[in-house]
Protein backbone atom coordinates (compact mmCIF):
# COMPACT_ATOMS: atom_id res chain seq x y z
CA UNK A 1 0.00 0.00 0.00
CA UNK A 2 1.66 3.58 -0.87
CA UNK A 3 0.61 4.45 2.86
CA UNK A 4 2.63 1.53 4.25
CA UNK A 5 5.62 2.42 1.95
CA UNK A 6 5.94 5.95 2.36
CA UNK A 7 6.21 5.14 6.02
CA UNK A 8 9.02 2.34 5.84
CA UNK A 9 10.49 4.44 3.39
CA UNK A 10 10.50 7.37 6.49
CA UNK A 11 11.34 5.28 9.03
CA UNK A 12 14.80 4.38 6.58
CA UNK A 13 15.74 7.96 5.81
CA UNK A 14 15.49 8.31 9.94
CA UNK A 15 17.81 5.02 10.19
CA UNK A 16 19.77 6.63 7.29
CA UNK A 17 19.89 10.15 8.89
CA UNK A 18 21.07 8.30 12.22
CA UNK A 19 23.64 6.47 10.79
CA UNK A 20 24.88 9.02 9.09
CA UNK A 21 25.23 11.76 12.22
CA UNK A 22 26.69 9.02 13.90
CA UNK A 23 29.68 8.10 10.88
CA UNK A 24 30.41 12.12 10.44
CA UNK A 25 30.78 12.71 14.35
CA UNK A 26 33.33 9.75 14.00
CA UNK A 27 35.07 10.45 11.27
CA UNK A 28 35.49 14.18 12.56
CA UNK A 29 36.87 12.23 16.11
CA UNK A 30 38.97 10.07 14.00
CA UNK A 31 40.43 13.24 12.09
CA UNK A 32 41.05 14.87 15.81
CA UNK A 33 42.44 11.70 17.01
CA UNK A 34 45.38 11.44 14.97
CA UNK A 35 46.60 14.83 15.81
CA UNK A 36 46.49 14.12 19.03
CA UNK A 37 48.47 10.46 18.77
CA UNK A 38 50.84 12.55 16.60
CA UNK A 39 51.53 15.47 19.44
CA UNK A 40 51.57 12.35 22.21
CA UNK A 41 54.52 10.81 20.17
CA UNK A 42 56.16 12.86 19.14
CA UNK A 43 56.56 13.89 22.92
CA UNK A 44 58.19 10.58 23.30
CA UNK A 45 60.53 11.17 20.50
CA UNK A 46 61.84 14.51 21.08
CA UNK A 47 62.54 13.48 24.74
CA UNK A 48 64.69 10.76 23.40
CA UNK A 49 66.08 12.78 20.54
CA UNK A 50 67.92 14.73 23.23
CA UNK A 51 68.80 12.11 25.31
CA UNK A 52 70.48 10.08 22.18
CA UNK A 53 72.01 13.31 21.44
CA UNK A 54 73.91 13.27 25.01
CA UNK A 55 74.80 9.84 25.04
CA UNK A 56 76.62 9.48 21.76
CA UNK A 57 79.55 10.96 22.46
CA UNK A 58 79.85 9.62 25.69
CA UNK A 59 78.44 6.42 26.39
CA UNK A 60 77.76 4.58 22.97
CA UNK A 61 76.19 1.45 24.24
CA UNK A 62 73.83 3.58 25.86
CA UNK A 63 72.69 5.47 23.26
CA UNK A 64 72.18 1.97 21.20
CA UNK A 65 69.34 1.21 24.12
CA UNK A 66 68.05 5.09 23.49
CA UNK A 67 68.05 4.61 20.09
CA UNK A 68 66.18 1.35 20.45
CA UNK A 69 63.21 3.44 21.88
CA UNK A 70 63.38 5.80 19.46
CA UNK A 71 62.71 3.37 16.37
CA UNK A 72 59.93 1.43 18.78
CA UNK A 73 58.31 4.69 19.09
CA UNK A 74 58.26 5.68 15.65
CA UNK A 75 57.20 2.49 14.12
CA UNK A 76 54.24 2.39 17.07
CA UNK A 77 53.54 5.94 15.61
CA UNK A 78 53.48 4.49 11.90
CA UNK A 79 50.93 1.83 13.23
CA UNK A 80 48.97 4.11 15.26
CA UNK A 81 48.43 6.43 12.22
CA UNK A 82 47.39 3.82 9.75
CA UNK A 83 45.33 2.35 12.35
CA UNK A 84 43.37 5.85 12.32
CA UNK A 85 43.73 6.38 8.82
CA UNK A 86 42.03 3.04 7.90
CA UNK A 87 38.86 4.12 10.36
CA UNK A 88 38.43 7.26 8.76
CA UNK A 89 37.72 5.76 5.32
CA UNK A 90 35.78 3.41 6.91
CA UNK A 91 33.81 6.18 8.51
CA UNK A 92 33.66 8.10 5.03
CA UNK A 93 32.53 4.99 2.85
CA UNK A 94 29.67 4.40 5.22
CA UNK A 95 29.29 8.99 4.86
CA UNK A 96 28.66 8.33 1.34
CA UNK A 97 26.42 5.12 1.49
CA UNK A 98 24.26 7.13 3.92
CA UNK A 99 23.97 10.61 1.81
CA UNK A 100 22.94 7.95 -1.27
CA UNK A 101 20.10 6.66 0.75
CA UNK A 102 18.83 9.91 2.55
CA UNK A 103 19.36 12.04 -0.36
CA UNK A 104 19.42 10.00 -3.10
CA UNK A 105 22.44 11.04 -4.83
CA UNK A 106 26.21 12.28 -3.42
CA UNK A 107 26.56 15.78 -2.90
CA UNK A 108 30.01 17.14 -0.93
CA UNK A 109 31.72 14.11 -1.87
CA UNK A 110 32.36 14.64 -5.65
CA UNK A 111 34.16 18.02 -5.99
CA UNK A 112 35.95 18.41 -9.13
CA UNK A 113 39.65 18.95 -8.85
CA UNK A 114 40.05 21.68 -11.37
CA UNK A 115 37.36 23.87 -9.41
CA UNK A 116 39.54 24.06 -6.25
CA UNK A 117 42.91 22.88 -7.73
CA UNK A 118 45.06 26.26 -7.94
CA UNK A 119 47.75 25.86 -11.31
CA UNK A 120 50.83 27.40 -9.08
CA UNK A 121 53.52 24.70 -8.97
CA UNK A 122 54.96 25.31 -5.47
CA UNK A 123 51.88 27.72 -3.88
CA UNK A 124 48.79 25.65 -5.98
CA UNK A 125 46.43 23.50 -3.77
CA UNK A 126 46.56 20.27 -4.07
CA UNK A 127 44.15 17.06 -3.07
CA UNK A 128 46.61 15.30 -0.66
CA UNK A 129 45.54 13.06 2.06
CA UNK A 130 46.77 14.68 5.21
CA UNK A 131 47.11 11.15 7.35
CA UNK A 132 48.69 9.81 4.07
CA UNK A 133 51.44 12.57 4.46
CA UNK A 134 51.25 11.76 8.41
CA UNK A 135 52.29 8.18 7.29
CA UNK A 136 54.62 8.72 5.19
CA UNK A 137 56.77 11.04 7.71
CA UNK A 138 56.12 8.59 10.80
CA UNK A 139 57.93 5.98 8.56
CA UNK A 140 60.70 8.87 7.54
CA UNK A 141 61.48 9.19 11.27
CA UNK A 142 61.35 5.42 11.41
CA UNK A 143 64.14 5.25 9.11
CA UNK A 144 65.69 8.27 10.40
CA UNK A 145 65.91 6.30 13.96
CA UNK A 146 67.03 2.92 12.47
CA UNK A 147 70.24 5.36 10.57
CA UNK A 148 70.49 6.74 13.84
CA UNK A 149 71.20 3.31 15.30
CA UNK A 150 74.06 2.89 13.20
CA UNK A 151 77.46 4.51 14.97
CA UNK A 152 76.94 3.74 18.33
CA UNK A 153 76.87 -0.56 17.58
CA UNK A 154 79.82 0.43 14.81
CA UNK A 155 81.44 1.55 17.90
CA UNK A 156 80.63 -0.69 20.70
CA UNK A 157 81.22 -3.88 18.19
CA UNK A 158 84.77 -3.98 19.30
CA UNK A 159 83.85 -3.82 22.49
CA UNK A 160 82.14 -7.04 22.72
CA UNK A 161 81.95 -9.70 24.65
CA UNK A 162 81.58 -7.05 27.45
CA UNK A 163 78.03 -6.64 29.76
CA UNK A 164 76.92 -3.35 28.40
CA UNK A 165 77.81 -3.36 25.19
CA UNK A 166 76.28 -6.72 24.68
CA UNK A 167 73.01 -5.80 26.68
CA UNK A 168 72.52 -2.77 24.44
CA UNK A 169 72.75 -4.75 20.98
CA UNK A 170 70.19 -7.55 22.67
CA UNK A 171 68.30 -4.47 23.29
CA UNK A 172 68.29 -3.45 19.99
CA UNK A 173 67.39 -7.11 18.11
CA UNK A 174 64.58 -7.38 21.38
CA UNK A 175 63.17 -3.93 19.91
CA UNK A 176 63.09 -4.99 16.27
CA UNK A 177 60.91 -8.37 17.18
CA UNK A 178 58.93 -5.97 19.63
CA UNK A 179 57.78 -4.22 16.58
CA UNK A 180 57.84 -7.25 14.33
CA UNK A 181 55.44 -9.28 17.27
CA UNK A 182 53.24 -5.91 17.69
CA UNK A 183 52.68 -5.64 13.62
CA UNK A 184 51.46 -9.02 12.86
CA UNK A 185 49.57 -8.93 16.52
CA UNK A 186 48.18 -6.11 15.40
CA UNK A 187 46.55 -6.74 11.63
CA UNK A 188 45.84 -10.59 12.98
CA UNK A 189 42.48 -10.52 14.01
CA UNK A 190 40.92 -7.38 11.98
CA UNK A 191 37.85 -5.63 13.91
CA UNK A 192 35.95 -4.71 10.92
CA UNK A 193 32.12 -6.09 11.63
CA UNK A 194 30.57 -7.77 8.33
CA UNK A 195 28.08 -4.90 8.69
CA UNK A 196 28.15 -0.91 9.48
CA UNK A 197 30.49 -0.62 12.62
CA UNK A 198 29.35 1.02 15.65
CA UNK A 199 32.26 1.53 17.32
CA UNK A 200 36.04 2.98 15.86
CA UNK A 201 38.74 0.62 16.40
Amino acid sequence: MPNDQQSNDSIEKTFALARFENANDNRKNEIELLWKRSAFYWGFIAIVFAGYGILLNTNAAFAIIVASFGVTSSACWYMANSAGAFWQKVWEQNIISDEIAILGKKVYTDIPNNDIMRKSVLMGSRRYSLSGVTIAFSNYVCAFWIMLCIPPVIEVLPLLPRLLPSVALMWLLISFIFILYVFYEARKHPSVPDEKPGATG
